[in-house]
């Protein structure tokens, strides 16, 4: 019996709930109702430009107020008014007839919209010039008559000057308008598909969750997929619509979201999350498939996100090139706020000076930091974010307490001692191979920013060897999708072919790095003498090669691990350095020692220090940085 549109609604809002709730911790008010949830508004504007329908209409009609208030504020300062009066009345016009058309996916719509706004624009520019040159030749004639003030000033050019702003105040409102048009939201008004690329932890999964849950609250055609809950089939969308209602076809599925679409003016969407979490080979088909079923569609639109830079490996490249790309940078350029927002949620005193640090645009950064916090008790709960962002053990406390919380459930599931997964990341002191000991002391034997699957393997062997093969892979699968390592890629050149490699770092780049240059300290550094100490960091040595400069740049071979090692090495060696030699910079080659390049590490790093790090040494690297 066919599925009726109201039985198919409810059965993608159930499908759609139970999507919400495995996306956890990534999506914290699918947990934990009333917390923080930011908007992100270009992103906002770019998924909702794919369904065009209520909030994509009411932005035109937002814009089209706007530049009519405007335009009658320029209106007085223009030479030929009339003129600019029928094309700003036609502007207006489309509004109606615009988004019709558009979700019907008629390029033309988009095209008539940018005429119509360089019609206008073009027309502004040249009544604006035409006051540019009058304030010109006012301002010469001022100056030969001596009519002007001291500062070159005149009432005649105030006035002038009004008049090109008010003209140039116009002039923005539709610039901003054209700069959508041409945008990647805006040409997904006409050709949905819409690929959201971003680092981990940025909030793609929160974006798109908050999206759907919206959509389905207001009843509208909306299928989510998280990547990672659909494995082990060539027939990934298949599989999905066996979720939705048994026996559903795939082409079935979206000839639904067709009809429902076209009969409400706007678009059914089909939601992917995270296809890089998924089977590579598995959802690069899926993928394809999807695109097939929906090219064909007027009233459907597809919206895929996939972590950066996998997107080149997990989407096959003809199919990329159908997606029209923007990119999740996370709370960027709404830091302060977020961090206000977080900080409160968890009732939790704000730190004394905002986290400048781009980790911090990060939702689940932002997160993890107050979930620790929350964890402390007493005197250390008072001391706040002061409290754990100072001195060696402080700085990653953070990283050792997400990894706890989250890696308890695997620890369980695989029946692994307790914070058995932190030691895998740190490191275990009873396995005398640094190369297999932890991720951290791999990468300090190896000076690799990553670690090789193959090393990871080995690593797994090491810690658990009671584990089988195959379970151990399990395992590694498991750490990589729940956040307790990151999955990368890395480029190289074979012959003229251009080929990645997956590899694995360890999360939250700020605190691991800590971690990791402990080990660099314990492997490499040499503290039995000043001598020694300068002798650990010559150029050919290991922690040498970490402050090489690349020929055409000013940064750090390593800049996060040269960072971590500037902050670290204080209290590393306070035993064997007098107080007025107690920086790294009194120690590098002569060549590593430029400003341009140790400054900025350097003051980042201040941040971190525990107070007693602080020295007469700092206080001459400072001064010395400052001259």
């Amino acid at each position: 019996m066919p599925l009726s549109t109201d039985d198919l609604l409810n059965a993608l809002a159930l499908c759609n709930s139970r999507q919400i709730q495995l996306a956890g911790q990534r999506y914290t008010p699918g947990v934990e109702p009333g917390a923080p949830n930011l908007k992100v508004a270009p992103l906002l504007a770019a998924v909702e430009s794919v369904a065009c329908g209520l909030v994509a209409r009411e932005r035109f009609s937002q814009f089209a107020s706007e530049v009519n208030k405007e335009w009658d504020r320029a209106k007085p300062s223009c030479e030929s008014p009339h003129e600019i009066q029928n094309a700003v009345d036609a502007l207006a016009a489309q509004v109606d007839t615009i988004m019709p058309r558009m979700c019907a996916r008629d390029m033309t719509a988009l095209d008539a919209w940018r005429a119509s706004l360089s019609t206008i624009r073009v027309a502004l520019e040249g009544e604006q010039k035409r006051w540019r040159d009058e304030d010109a030749r006012v301002a010469a004639r001022e100056r030969e008559e001596k009519k002007a003030d001291e500062r070159g000033y005149s009432s005649q050019r105030d006035k002038i000057q009004s008049h090109i702003n008010d003209i140039g105040r116009c002039l923005a409102t539709l610039r901003s308008e054209q700069e959508f048009a041409d945008s990647p939201a805006g040409m997904a008004l006409v050709d949905p598909f819409l690929l959201i690329r971003g680092e981990w932890g940025t909030g793609k999964t929160h974006l798109l969750c908050d999206f759907t849950k919206e959509r389905v609250q207001a009843n509208e055609p909306t299928l989510l997929i998280l990547a990672k809950s659909f494995q082990g089939s060539n027939e990934l969308i298949g599989l999905v619509c066996g979720q939705i209602a048994h026996g559903l076809d795939p082409q079935e599925l979206v000839d639904h979201l067709q009809r429902i679409g076209a009969s409400r003016g706007e678009r059914s969407l089909i939601i992917v999350d995270g296809v890089n979490e998924g089977r590579r080979a598995e959802w690069r088909k899926a993928v394809g498939e999807l695109l097939a079923l929906v090219r064909g569609c007027t009233h459907v639109g597809l919206i895929v996100s996939c972590r950066t830079p996998f997107e080149h490996v997990a989407i096959d490249p003809t199919d990329l090139i159908s997606f029209h790309e923007v990119t999740h940078r996370g709370f960027e350029d709404q830091e302060f706020d977020a961090q206000a927002a977080f900080f409160q949620y968890y009732k939790l005193p704000l730190p004394e000076v905002p986290l400048l640090d781009s980790e911090f645009s990060r939702p689940l950064t932002l997160k993890l930091i107050c979930q620790s916090l929350k964890d402390l008790t007493g005197r250390k709960l008072n001391q706040g974010f002061a409290g754990i962002a100072s001195g060696q053990k402080g700085i990653t406390f953070v990283l050792e307490s997400f990894v706890n919380r989250v890696g308890k459930t695997i620890e369980d599931e695989f029946g692994l001692p307790a914070k058995a997964c932190w030691q895998l990341l740190k490191g275990s002191t009873i396995i005398a191979d640094r190369r297999v000991a932890g991720f951290a002391p791999n990468m300090a034997v190896t000076l690799h920013e990553y670690v090789h699957p193959r090393a990871a393997a080995r690593i797994l062997a090491a810690h658990f060897p009671n584990l089988q093969r195959k379970r151990r892979a399990e395992l590694l699968d498991v750490l990589r999708t729940n956040g307790l390592i990151d999955e990368d890629a890395i480029w190289y050149r074979l012959g003229t072919e251009a080929k990645s490699l997956i590899v694995y770092r360890l999360p939250y780049q700020r605190f691991s790095d800590h971690l990791i240059a402990r080990h660099l300290l314990e492997t490499h550094l040499n503290v039995s003498s000043e001598t020694s100490v300068k002798g650990s960091f010559s150029r050919g040595k290991p922690l040498g090669r970490i402050f090489r400069r690349g020929r055409y740049s000013q940064d750090y071979a390593r800049p996060g691990w040269a960072q971590a090692l500037i902050t670290e090495f204080p209290e590393r060696v306070k035993r064997c350095v007098p107080s007025k030699r107690r920086e790294l910079v009194f120690f590098l080659p002569s060549s590593a020692r430029q400003v341009s390049t140790y400054f900025e590490p350097f003051v980042e790093g201040l941040f971190w220090r525990d107070p007693s790090a602080f020295t007469e040494g700092t206080r001459r690297s400072l001064m010395g940085a400052l001259s």
